[in-house]
């Protein structure tokens, strides 16, 4: 190995350094050195060694498996013990800097590394050293032309964060910082994601273009076992979102209906003890044409009545919503606010506000908006998907009894489920009309913060007895 000009001056009087250092080829002996402490982990070693002896490694792990640490290592070995090498960080987009302070972090808890390279600079998103053409850069696939444009005399690490996210073409564009370095390596790092890319083809179809490919579920980690056991009964053994980030498996999203069906049709006059459990009612207004306003009343994890009212206007539809929340005696009632159902909301609060002041809680409810809970912010794109989400999970403990009504049960059964780039769950409406009972059952178990009021639950716990009695909120 050829020592870089940086530790030139250690020869005469550092033997022990240059030996350290002639030894670091080996990327296992590399992160021991640097990091006795805190030893690699599970499968951590394996994918290194193969970097080391190949040139082309795809990985796919488990949410929180260690993959940015492996990754990191990976980056800081290949930078210090190739004077002139480039490390090129690929991320799908410039705001995911979870890897590059993972580099960070490493960089400064390791002693031997400040001492040997004290010059280095550690900036956002850059290592600089000695040399402007040799260091580590970090950038996004939306970076286009200069991803290619960026090259190293000593090899080229080509590191790509989040793969999965990584499209097509960034990813072609990324190939061209190789240049013809015969030492220069790929590492491709990542959940598994759904059936596309060229991420899902290193495994499948073009897995002989690689060298090494490694794929690894909670499982295989002892330390995310029970966490994996829990996301299981959280999102259902055959959910996507569970298979593909805790069992590492590539799915389709198109053919995976969001709810399971059979236990759905188990939930199906299920006897279910609901003493004491407040009402919640839910309304889904109609929109233009033939729709009907759709409402739910819901006692703990018993859909009790489904009512439909016909197509009005907005301030009848509000005084059919006022009458039905005092007959059923809901203390909550979440209107579908997006659209003409700010009206229809914000009337039926008036109205509560003269009538009956304090008495119930009105939640203005947008599906699209963010979730309410952090977790579940983490899991999934929407509040509509982590609503519709609680009832899955519910559904899966058998904590839900559904009436017998034919439409409600085939439009819950008609949502599909998709993986977004950035591996969070969606809920989509399948084919045809607009799903108004589906719709309402999952409002009735929403919780989302409007711009004033806002209903809190518990966050879902897992083998728990339901949801909890909403509260009131005031930002």
């Amino acid at each position: 190995m050829d020592l870089p000009r940086d530790l030139a001056s250690l020869r005469a009087n550092a033997d022990d350094a240059v030996e350290l250092l002639e030894g670091w080829s080996d990327p296992l002996t590399f992160a021991a050195d640097n990091w006795p402490n805190e030893p690699l982990r599970d499968f951590q070693p394996e994918p290194l060694h193969a970097l080391a002896e190949t040139r082309s490694v795809a990985v796919k792990a488990a949410r929180g498996s260690g993959k940015s640490r492996l990754a990191a290592i990976a980056a800081l070995w290949w930078l210090c013990h190739r004077e002139g090498s480039l490390v090129l960080i690929v991320t799908p987009v410039h705001a995911q800097g979870h890897l590059w302070r993972e580099v960070q972090h490493l960089w400064r808890s390791s002693s031997l590394l400040s001492k040997l390279f004290g010059s280095w600079q550690i900036l956002e998103s850059e290592i600089r050293t000695s040399s402007p053409l040799w260091r580590a850069l970090m950038v996004s696939a939306e970076s286009g032309a200069a991803i290619e444009g960026a090259h190293g005399s000593g090899g080229t690490l080509l590191l790509l964060d989040e793969a999965k996210q990584i499209d097509d073409d960034a990813y072609g564009s990324a190939l061209g910082s190789l240049g013809a370095d015969p030492d220069s390596r790929i590492l491709a790092i990542s959940t598994a994601g759904g059936c596309v890319g060229w991420f899902y083809r290193a495994f499948t179809s073009e897995r002989d273009r690689w060298d090494a490919v490694f794929s690894y579920t909670a499982y295989d980690v002892p330390r995310l076992r029970d966490r994996a056991e829990e996301m299981k009964k959280r999102l259902g053994e055959f959910s996507i979102l569970f298979r593909s980030q805790w069992l590492s498996e590539f799915g389709s999203a198109n053919e995976t209906p969001f709810f399971n069906g059979a236990k759905v049709e188990a939930a199906i006059e299920k006897p279910l003890d609901v003493s004491g459990c407040p009402v919640i009612l839910a309304v889904d207004p109609a929109r233009l044409g033939g729709d009907r306003t759709v409402c739910v009343a819901r006692r703990g994890g018993r859909i009790e009545r489904v009512i439909t009212l016909p197509p009005s206007d907005l301030m009848t539809t509000a005084g059919e919503v006022v009458r039905l929340t005092r007959e059923t005696r809901a203390r909550t009632v979440v209107v579908d606010s997006t659209g003409l159902g700010a009206g229809v909301a914000d009337r039926v609060e008036e109205r509560f506000e003269e009538i009956m002041p304090g008495a119930v809680d009105v939640v203005f409810f947008q599906g699209g908006s963010s979730p309410e809970f952090p977790e579940s912010r983490e899991l999934y794109v929407n509040a509509k998907t982590e609503a519709a989400a609680r009832l899955a999970g519910m559904l899966e403990r058998q904590e839900v009894s559904l009436p017998n009504r034919a439409e409600l049960i085939a439009q819950i059964c008609s949502y599909e489920q998709k993986i977004g780039s950035n591996g969070k769950l969606r809920i989509e409406d399948g084919p045809g009309k607009s799903p108004d009972f589906g719709d309402a059952a999952i409002m009735s178990f929403a919780t989302i913060a409007s711009s004033h009021v806002s209903v809190g639950f518990a966050p879902f716990r897992f083998g728990g007895g339901g949801s909890s009695a909403g509260r009131r909120i005031y930002g």
